[in-house]
């Protein structure tokens, strides 16, 4: 039939999600649920500034971790205090100028 293609070639490689680099995740967190510190992952293909909060259900900035602070390219790890933080679901948002992360976060005391 002349509406099949026989060149495997022209399949390609699968593409990889945005949110994952040689197979590991870009953003992460642990431990999830976090009681009173949480380690957070990221992966930044090169140098730049970042913002990162915690984000309540409704929207709400309950705790900023970083506001236009520099990082670094590569792996990097942080730790962040949710102490004081009351008991639920979080989303944890990271901007940089080139992407916006996401990740679910429990806090549980």
């Amino acid at each position: 039939d002349e509406n099949i293609i026989a060149d495997s070639a022209l399949l390609g490689t699968p593409a990889v999600p945005q949110n994952y680099y040689r197979g590991e995740q870009i953003l992460d967190v642990s431990p999830n649920p976090a009681s009173v510190d949480m380690v957070v992952k990221c992966y930044m293909e090169n140098p730049e500034n970042g913002d990162m909060a915690l984000i309540d259900m409704n929207g709400k900035v309950v705790r900023r971790f970083m506001n236009n602070t520099p990082m670094n390219g590569g792996y990097t790890a942080y730790t962040y205090s949710v102490a004081g933080v009351p008991n639920g679901t979080y989303t944890l948002l990271l901007k940089t100028n080139q992407q916006i992360l996401s990740k679910k976060v429990i806090v549980n005391h």
